[in-house]
């Protein structure tokens, strides 16, 4: 929801211009938009950090220094319906600050946070230093309270576990063997479920600027869930050049990590990290570089979360 003051190269990664950087016409829309917001609110319009069809983030300045305005062109739940109340919800030393929003959450001004991503930190070789960021902001965060619950959605293979299902019996060979173990510990997980709360909901590396003052979350999608599925997307690593024994070792030793930050059982965050990968393996979105198949990995992780 925000990059650094070096963060357009920082978090250029997270936000990206569409292929080709063709402006589609939603993107005037946006940019008339802009404008019209900055005149009213007394901002000056800065450096685009982001732009497509469906959003729009810009650099600003205010009276009291640099902010982000951030611009949707439609209101759909992907967008801040659930994101302000989250951050608004959270302590000052943990996430950025919202400043303003329009009625209807499609124009929201936050702070400008200094310092570069956690995901920099990994890119730089500071893989442990980013990793113990995190657990220190994470373990922050299962603290906090919320209130209106019913606010915030359920995240999505709580709300579609058939779809999850269907989804693995889709799968081939034995991909498909695999998969079906995972939609087993989707089920077992949902079966044993005893208390949900709100989660930030897209925790990730490249969403946790490392300030001055520590690690402060951005981006929230605002969800509902078992506590242990917010750590779902942090647990495995890039694919990059790992192999399978790196792989694994590294979700180990962020399980760890993350289960004693939060006090969260460790065997159902290596689960839910084991279905959010599964999942990116049913839709096409896990390649691992090097010689070892998908398979592989995804065999190890679900040995690892069954243990």
């Amino acid at each position: 929801m925000t990059l650094t003051c070096n963060g357009a190269g920082n978090l250029s990664r997270a936000l990206q211009y569409d292929a080709l950087g063709e402006i589609m016409p939603e993107h005037n829309i946006l940019t008339d938009r802009a404008s019209r917001i900055a005149a009213r609110w007394d901002l000056t319009l800065g450096d685009q950090l982001q732009h497509n069809k469906s959003r729009a983030v810009y650099k600003v300045e205010t009276a009291n220094g640099p902010a982000v305005l951030k611009l949707y062109r439609k209101l759909h739940l992907s967008g801040e319906r659930a994101a302000i109340p989250f951050l608004k919800a959270l302590p000052d030393d943990i996430a950025l600050k919202i400043y303003r929003a329009s009625p209807m959450r499609r124009a929201v001004l936050m702070e400008w946070l200094d310092g570069p991503s956690l995901a920099t930190l990994i890119a730089e070789g500071q893989t442990v230093e980013a990793e113990e960021h995190l657990a220190h902001v994470v373990a922050k965060l299962a603290k906090v309270k919320f209130k209106n619950h019913l606010i915030y959605r359920k995240i999505r293979e709580a709300r579609t576990p058939n779809a999850f299902k269907a989804a693995a019996a889709a799968q081939t060979g034995q991909r498909q063997k695999l998969c079906q173990k995972v939609a087993e510990i989707l089920d077992g997980l949902l079966k044993t479920t005893e208390v949900e709360t709100v989660i930030h909901g897209d925790l990730q590396f490249q969403h946790a600027i490392l300030t001055p003052n520590g690690p402060r979350l951005f981006d929230p999608k605002g969800l509902r869930a078992d506590p242990a599925a917010e750590c779902r997307l942090v647990l495995t690593p890039d694919f990059g050049d790992l192999t399978v024994g790196d792989f694994i070792h590294c979700v180990a030793r962020r399980a760890m990590l993350l289960a004693d930050a939060t006090g969260i059982d460790r065997q159902r965050i290596l689960q839910w990290a084991t279905v959010a990968w599964g999942a990116g393996v049913m839709n096409g979105k896990k390649a691992p570089n090097g010689p070892d198949t998908v398979e592989a990995y995804l065999e190890a992780l679900l040995d690892l979360a069954v243990s």
